[in-house]
């Protein structure tokens, strides 16, 4: 039985298998309604497996003791969440959405036990922007929608489109990242650029000056040097780039210039307008801290406590289509009160904070991937303030897998180790192998 278990924890089609879930994951994020949750279930049951099979076999889990600080910011959020569904009597479905967030563990734990390529995963969310693109292009053109939408909101689509487009940027200067991967990069940053631009989703422009000041920050070699960046490719990103700013220039002032309109009509006191109305939701949301400080009105009551203030005449009566403040933080603080936000800042600082520690480790071959996800925290972050992220579950398997994945690939700095399977003996050796006695 033990040997049994031993030659499929080695089983080299194992690895092919994780390295094919990580890919289609990226790949059908934003093109698909539900095959994406599919490949992301798959992953955490494979972490799921590992473990069962490491426990039968007595062996020690593949985490260090500085992996307590993601573990538990990814932990507490949920079950802070579960805690005020269940004291609120929610329905079930919120239940399924929030555990969602629970797939990081075994996402990190089949990463860091099998270690697959970590090219994989980038190239796959650069190919999933270009198909998110191709949708959203189709929508406006062929289906004539005014604003790109997927399969969801058009903010969320926009958001995500372009999270997941720039975040392989990050990967650039990674030795296990060739040319034609480079290439892929520029291309899906590009073309998840240009699906967040048809999408109009303003909000989630103000997360790429975070990004770029990340990116910027990453950009130091690593050991033995990063590959230099082809001319070719730069002249690539440039020419594409001028191209998007011709084509979408007009369209990203307008909607700009919109912005600024709904805000001199917010102050004339006309208030339903886009951003006019969600000053009007943030100011009610506000009102709903105040009256429940601690345990907030209940995770999925904002819409009926915004339609209770629209009878009483307080709100203008457009509002009644609003099922959330559209600010995550907001959001969190009305339904379910400062413990609630609490929870959520410490889910994003404490992975934040991880991942930063993790980047500046000189000798990390993964360095770009704990970029990845400092930058992946900080852009919901952003996102958060303008839009509830996390009302959708697509943001829920998205984040989770994500902060997995770069988890999972991260290790401490005296730690930081290979592993190589002989026979049915799993040897852990180090990386700097010239400084073993």
């Amino acid at each position: 039985m033990t040997s049994a278990l031993a030659r499929f924890t080695t089983a080299p089609w194992l690895r092919s298998l994780t390295e094919l879930a990580l890919v289609a994951f990226g790949t059908t994020l934003l093109a698909t309604r539900h095959t994406y949750g599919r490949w992301g279930a798959l992953l955490a049951l494979l972490g799921i497996a590992l473990a069962l099979v490491d426990l039968r076999r007595h062996e020690r889990w593949p985490f260090e003791r500085a992996d307590w600080l993601p573990a538990l910011a990814v932990l507490l959020f949920p079950l802070y969440q579960s805690l005020s569904i269940l004291a609120h009597g929610g329905p079930p479905h919120l239940f399924e959405w929030t555990w969602h967030l629970f797939y990081a563990l075994p996402v990190a734990f089949v990463v860091r036990r099998l270690r697959p390529s970590p090219a994989t995963f980038p190239a796959g969310l650069a190919v999933g922007a270009g198909a998110a693109f191709a949708l959203a292009l189709l929508q406006v053109v062929s289906q004539e929608m005014e604003r790109a939408r997927g399969y969801w909101h058009m903010v969320v689509f926009g958001n995500l489109a372009l999270a997941i487009g720039l975040l392989p940027l990050l990967c650039l200067e990674a030795r296990w990242f060739h040319e034609r991967l480079q290439a892929l990069a520029i291309v899906g940053a590009l073309a998840g650029t240009m699906a967040s631009l048809l999408s109009g989703s303003r909000g989630g422009w103000l997360a790429l000056p975070f990004f770029w000041l990340i990116w910027y920050r990453s950009r130091r070699p690593r050991v033995g040097g990063p590959p230099p960046l082809d001319r070719r490719l730069l002249g690539l990103f440039i020419g594409c780039a001028v191209a998007m700013a011709v084509v979408f220039g007009p369209g990203v002032i307008k909607r700009v210039e919109q912005a600024g309109q709904d805000i001199v009509a917010y102050r004339s006191g006309q208030v339903v307008t886009s951003l006019g109305m969600r000053f009007e939701m943030w100011g009610a949301a506000i009102d709903m801290a105040r009256e429940h400080p601690l345990t907030g009105v209940g995770p999925w009551r904002f819409g009926a406590e915004l339609a209770e203030r629209v009878e009483q005449g307080k709100l203008p009566r457009p509002l009644l289509e609003f099922e959330h403040a559209h600010n995550e933080f907001l959001n969190i603080l009305a339904t379910q009160g400062a413990p609630g936000l609490l929870a959520l800042l410490f889910s994003y600082l404490g992975l934040a904070l991880y991942f930063e520690r993790q980047r500046r480790i000189k000798r990390n071959r993964e360095a770009p991937l704990a970029a990845m996800g400092l930058a992946l925290v900080v852009m919901f972050a952003v996102f958060g303030l303008s839009e509830v992220m996390f009302a959708h579950r697509v943001s829920y398997l998205l984040f989770a897998v994500l902060i997995g994945v770069c988890w999972g690939f991260q290790q401490g700095p005296s730690t930081t180790r290979l592993r190589y399977v002989h026979r049915e003996k799993t040897v852990w050796m180090p990386r700097d192998l010239s400084r073993v006695p």
